[in-house]
C-alpha cells in the first residue's frame, strides 16, 4: 500500500498522480490521451452504460514513461504519508 495526502492508494501510479496535485489532472488527462489516440474508447449502447478503453499502438509507445512514474512512486512515496 501507498499512502499520500491522507489516502491509501494499491497503485504507485495512482499515488504518484495524487503528488502531481490538480482536482482535475487525471480527467484532463484521460481525455487528451483519448483526443491523442493513446487510447480507443468503445461505448456500448446498453443499460446500464458500459464503455471499455483500450490501448492503441500509439499509446504503447508510452509504457516506458508510465513504469517510471509507476516506480517513482514506489520509491519515494512512504507509508507515512510523505514523500521520501
Amino acid at each position: 500500500m501507498y499512502y499520500f495526502n491522507d489516502k491509501e492508494y494499491k497503485c504507485s501510479l495512482e499515488a504518484t498522480m495524487d503528488v502531481l496535485n490538480g482536482k482535475w489532472r487525471s480527467l484532463i488527462l484521460w481525455h487528451l490521451i483519448e483526443e491523442n489516440h493513446l487510447i480507443n474508447r468503445i461505448a456500448y449502447p446498453e443499460v446500464p452504460p458500459r464503455v471499455e478503453y483500450e490501448i492503441t499502438e500509439k499509446g504503447k509507445t508510452l509504457s516506458c514513461a508510465l513504469r517510471e512514474l509507476e516506480k517513482w512512486g514506489r520509491d519515494y512515496l512512504s507509508e507515512d504519508n510523505t514523500i521520501k
